[in-house]
Parts: structure tokens; sequence; C-alpha cells
């Protein structure tokens, strides 16, 4: 070969080489995505599955001072005593796009604790100032819009690693810990009530903002984009 064709030849490579990295980058975000899906449905299954057990009840240790009587509320624990999922399980289904804490043995999976019609009260045995966070499935007026789980960091990046979020859906404006991240080009993972899993996104966040706390769409949900920079759903 003269060295025109050689040359011909390696720009040829350098362009299919430029067309195909961004391919195979969406393709990777696709999976990582659809994967994370999964995930989240087959956690939020096992959590419906106990909520049936114990006649529609979930419970989740929400503030106060946490004693080992109040540790049994927490929504994992929960499926762990019960059988229904094993730590080891509960890490393999993280979503892996969103920053690992700082604990060797960690999921990202959070519950959310804004529903207008979740009511508090004391952890059976816990201190006085323990505070549990209820809801009860099968009274709920809205299950296909309330928001169950969803995938939470505390925002950081994943080269610094900051506090745990304990893994819950903080109400908006409450808190700097604990916002729905959504890690995929703007896009996240959402898990309702009902059963039924879908894609959460800016737009929608807002649609039903009432799940998070706030009273209607013209107050924002605050949430995590793919960059961890914490910004605000639009208003409608």
């Amino acid at each position: 070969m003269s060295m025109i064709e050689i040359l011909v030849a390696m720009g040829i490579i350098a362009v299919l080489t430029a067309l195909l990295i961004p391919a195979l980058s969406a393709a990777r975000e696709r999976s990582d995505a659809v994967r994370c899906m999964g995930n989240l449905r087959q956690v939020g299954t096992a959590l419906l599955q106990m909520a049936a057990d114990q006649r529609g009840v979930l419970r989740h240790w929400y503030s106060g001072t946490q004693s080992s009587a109040d540790s049994s509320v927490h929504w994992v624990k929960q499926l762990k005593d019960g059988g229904y999922l094993t730590m080891e399980e509960m890490t393999r289904l993280r979503c892996s796009a969103i920053p690992r804490d700082t604990l060797p043995n960690t999921h990202n999976w959070g519950f959310n604790l804004s529903d207008s019609h979740g009511t508090m009260g004391k952890a059976s045995g816990g201190q006085s100032n323990s505070r549990v966070y209820q809801i009860i499935v099968g009274t709920h007026p809205t299950p296909a819009r309330s928001v169950l789980l969803a995938g939470v960091s505390n925002g950081v990046a994943p080269d610094s690693p900051g506090a745990p979020t304990d893994l819950r859906i903080f109400p908006t404006g409450t808190a700097s810990l604990g916002r729905i991240h959504l890690p995929h080009d703007g896009r996240g993972e959402m898990f309702f009530l009902d059963g039924h899993a879908e894609i959460a996104t800016p737009r929608r966040l807002t649609e039903i903002s009432e799940t998070f706390g706030t009273s209607n769409s013209s107050q924002p949900v605050e949430y995590y984009d793919e960059s961890h920079v914490l910004r605000k759903s639009p208003t409608l």
C-alpha cells in the first residue's frame, strides 16, 4: 500500500471509531437503565409481598433515637428477617449508575416517606421520641400515583462519597440527603404502590408532586441529575 492509501485507511478508521463510540455509550446507558428497572421491580415486588403478609401495612423507621427495637422497623431489615430478600440480594439489586455509598454492603433504593396518606407513630417497644412512618396499601386512595421506592443518593460524585442516605426519600426542602436520583441522562426509576414501575423524568416528578410532599404541581420536586447536581422539576 502506498502512503496515501494508508492515510486514507487510517482516516476511515478514525471516522468509524468516532461514530461508533457514542453509539456504544448510548447502548451501555440503555442497558444500565433496563437492568436498574429490573432490579427495582424485584425489590418492590418483595416489599408488596411482605405488605400482603402484614395485612397491607408497610412501616419504616423515620426519626428520633433509634433503639434495637426500632431497628427492626427498617424496611430492609423487615425484608431480610422475613426471608423475602437477603442483604446480599439487596446489594446485588442496586442501581449501578447511582454513586455507591461509603458503606461496603449497600443498595440505593429509597423508601418514600413523603406520601401525604402515610401516618406517623411511635415504634412498638422503641424509645419515646422514636417515630415510625406507616402506610396501608389497601386503603390508599391513589396507589397508581404513590411512589413507594425510587433510586436515591446524596448527590455526591463517585470519587467523593458522602454520608449514608439511610435509603429514604425525604419530603422536598427538608434535608440535603435522600433525594431521587436520575442517573440515566436525566431519567431514573420509580416503583408505585399498585405494583407498576415507571421511568422517572423531571416532568413526571412534577405530575405526581403530591407523592413527594408538595401540595401541587406549582411546587417543584428536588432531585439529583446525572451529574450529581441538585435540581428542581419544572412547574406546570
